[in-house]
């Protein structure tokens, strides 16, 4: 890209035994396209969304869902967008506590917020398989492996076991096809057949208080 440079990146580590070293990378900053593109990215790359992203996610910090969100409906074909519907996905996936001090901090309280299933799947689904290639170039193999993983837990939670089994299978036929470790795409099929002995079965559900 005329007029940027690309970035180079290295890490070096020295423990006792001696000094390893991973390659040297380029990472290239594309301009944003547009006004738009400029003004989310100066939400984007905030403290906040910084952490919501670290932690995989966020029931807590508003301002960062609402910018995550606002990334994967303006920017969908970015992939950015795969991080952020991640994000928003994990989130949604569980159920969470959160300490709600208010105004009042001696009236504080727990709250207990439920997970969504459907919009979770509905992220999760875009992040990781919609554009599965896309998905393990930005996420990194070994992290997408751990998402696939992770997503079809949460379906296998919810009765859903032949879609985790398929998603599970696809990501190991992909990785594999890219040369990713042996070891990873084992873990992959491992889990993948676990789930493919079990029948679809209805969520758990709690007893409604009479």
């Amino acid at each position: 890209m005329t007029g940027s440079p690309p970035l180079r990146t290295g890490t070096t580590l020295s423990p006792v035994e001696g000094r390893h070293g991973c390659p040297r990378r380029h990472i290239r900053i594309l301009p944003p396209q547009g006004r738009d593109e400029e003004r989310i990215a100066q939400e984007f790359f905030s403290e906040e969304v910084g952490r919501a992203l670290a932690f995989g996610g966020t029931r807590a910090m508003e301002g960062a869902i609402d910018t995550l969100q606002t990334v994967a409906d303006q920017l969908p074909e970015r992939r950015v967008a795969k991080h952020a519907q991640l994000a928003l996905g994990n989130a949604l996936a569980q159920r969470y506590k959160l300490l709600d001090i208010g105004d009042d901090p001696e009236s504080a309280r727990i709250v207990l917020k439920s997970a969504k299933p459907e919009e979770a799947q509905a992220n999760l689904t875009n992040a990781l398989l919609t554009e599965p290639e896309k998905s393990a170039d930005t996420l990194g193999h070994i992290d997408y492996a751990q998402h696939v993983a992770d997503r079809a837990s949460h379906l296998a939670q919810e009765g859903e076991a032949a879609e985790a089994s398929s998603s599970l299978a696809a990501a190991a036929e992909l990785l594999a096809a890219r040369g990713v470790l042996p070891t990873v795409v084992a873990d992959l099929s491992q889990e993948q057949a676990k789930y493919a002995t079990k029948r679809k079965t209805p969520a758990k559900r709690t007893a409604k208080s009479k």
